[in-house]
């Protein structure tokens, strides 16, 4: 196995990541705030015909990212201390895929398609503030995974040898 070419695709996995990651937080940070604010008429931001459809851009990423990881995986399995953390990582995403799948998407749809004069405002103020309040959540947890990402692929990459010069390092303090 040609560690080379699996340390990258393991850094361009992790970087995919961060570019997802990243898109999370500003969805969660600016745009969310906007359309979710309890107010019907705010939904107007995320219709289609007028708003902005987020939709596609999330199969994109997500897309782009599972290819790559899938890859990353395909090209690591040989590196047995490199397996199972790396499985560990895609269990985790694929859980928060299914609370998004399960959940946030068809719900976020059916915000798209409400008119602003809504019949019931005080069930839909309640259910987006429900789909923000759960979107904290995710979005916390994609940022934690990110971390947890960060932290494995650096160590996977970089492991310092037993003779190399910096485990000769006197750290006795003397």
């Amino acid at each position: 196995m040609n560690e080379t070419r699996s340390d990258r695709w393991l850094l361009l996995a992790l970087s995919s990541f961060c570019l997802l990651t990243g898109a999370s937080l500003w969805e969660t940070v600016v745009f969310v705030p906007v359309w979710a604010s309890g107010s019907p008429a705010t939904l107007s931001v995320i219709q289609a015909n007028v708003g902005i459809d987020s939709t596609v851009l999330w199969i994109v990423l997500h897309s782009l990212f599972e290819a790559i990881y899938l890859a990353a995986l395909v090209l690591n399995w040989k590196l047995k201390q490199r397996r199972a953390g790396l499985l560990a990582i895609a269990v985790v995403y694929v859980c928060l895929r299914l609370w998004t799948t399960a959940y946030f998407a068809p719900a976020f749809l059916a915000f798209q398609k409400l008119s602003s004069a809504s019949d019931k405002p005080e069930a839909l103020i309640e259910s987006t503030v429900r789909w923000k309040n759960l979107n904290y959540i995710r979005t916390s947890a994609m940022v934690a995974l990110n971390i947890w990402m960060l932290k494995y692929v650096g160590t996977a990459i970089q492991p310092i040898a037993a003779d190399s010069e910096f485990s000769r390092v006197d750290r006795s303090g003397a």
